[in-house]
């Protein structure tokens, strides 16, 4: 896995070619979305870590790569002298516990507490606000589980919790949304803004 990849929208049977956009696809020669803030949700969208923060969990080699690395979009995006001004992405495998609940499986019928980090995350873009400025309610949703982890841990050393199989599912559920939270970066100035040009 060297670098993101975007996929859009497929009609028929097109070629990998002419439905991936990767860092091959950014023009050179010419401005391309001079100005803009990218927002990438998927796995390994910022890039990948060495080590995986997940997969010991599983039961599967914990390591990516040998070394860790930025994708190639996001390099190729802000290399360009009349690009994109920053890229916010996901480092290592994101999970669907960012956007939904599995207990929950209807949470997206609706907007719902779970997906509103991200929202509020493309309203503070939008606003032209830094782009640092747009992880801040995914850091508070970080904060939140981290404390929540930690005070399990505690307790479970006071011998103050019982030990089932539901509480060791909402456990990892905390643990997933927690390190899935933790993942998303910023590549380029945080103090970028969103730049929208003016009306003619």
């Amino acid at each position: 896995m060297t670098g993101c990849t975007l996929c859009c929208q497929r009609s028929g049977r097109q070629p990998d070619d002419e439905w991936l956009f990767t860092a091959d696809d950014v023009p050179r020669a010419e401005p391309f979305l001079e100005g803009s803030l990218w927002f990438q949700f998927a796995c390994f969208g910022y890039g990948t870590p060495a080590e995986s923060d997940f997969m010991h969990w599983l039961g599967r080699p914990g390591l990516n790569a040998s070394s860790d690395f930025i994708a190639a979009l996001p390099k190729a995006l802000l290399a360009h002298p009349r690009g994109p001004v920053g890229f916010i992405g996901h480092l290592d495998t994101a999970w669907l516990h960012g956007f939904a609940d599995p207990d929950n499986p209807h949470i997206l019928d609706r907007w719902h507490s779970r997906i509103e980090p991200f929202v509020e995350a493309v309203r503070t873009i939008l606003r032209t606000n830094p782009a640092g400025l747009a992880l801040a309610n995914m850091s508070k949703r970080y904060d939140i589980c981290n404390a929540l982890l930690t005070g399990t841990v505690d307790r479970l050393r006071k011998n103050k919790l019982k030990v089932t199989p539901e509480f060791e599912i909402a456990l990892a559920s905390t643990f997933i949304t927690r390190s899935d939270a933790q993942n998303y970066m910023i590549f380029g100035d945080p103090a970028a803004r969103l730049r929208i040009p003016a009306a003619k």
